[in-house]
């Protein structure tokens, strides 16, 4: 048997006192993980499988894909299905990125993550400052 994600969760928890609230962030992608598999209709993916360490470049390039094309479809099968905001869904790819980590520095699996999601543009507003507006409209230098 290889390496689930389940595997890697629960080894990070053994090696790391995390704080409450941290934990129960982690857990909570830790199940989602695991939902996200059941509606696959499959048992967890064996990140073996996705291993580019000391493989050929032409298999490379598909191992990539295959395991970013994973976190993607959790991304937005999170964002679809249960509607979590986009800082939370960066927050749940940060910890999927810790767990990547652990996986190369624990147990020699090196997995590529997809790129970072960008951060939602909120509406460009001009905040002037209170003294810039008085100025305005009293033409008030001062």
């Amino acid at each position: 048997k290889g390496m689930t994600l389940d595997d890697l969760f629960n080894s990070y928890f053994e090696e790391n006192i995390l704080e409450k609230r941290t934990m129960v962030n982690y857990r909570a992608v830790q199940m989602k993980l695991r939902l996200y598999s059941k509606m696959l209709g499959e048992e967890q993916p064996d990140l073996t499988q996705w291993d580019i360490l000391g493989v050929q470049a032409e298999l490379r390039r598909e191992r990539i894909k295959g395991f970013q094309d994973y976190v993607r479809g959790f991304l937005s099968w999170i964002k679809e299905f249960h509607n979590i905001a986009s800082a939370t869904r960066r927050n749940y790819f940060v910890i999927i990125r810790t767990m990547v980590n652990h996986a190369k520095n624990g147990y020699g699996i090196m997995l590529q993550m997809p790129k970072e999601p960008r951060a939602p543009k909120h509406d460009a507003k001009l905040v002037l400052s209170d003294l810039v507006v008085r100025h305005i409209l009293t033409k008030n230098p001062g």
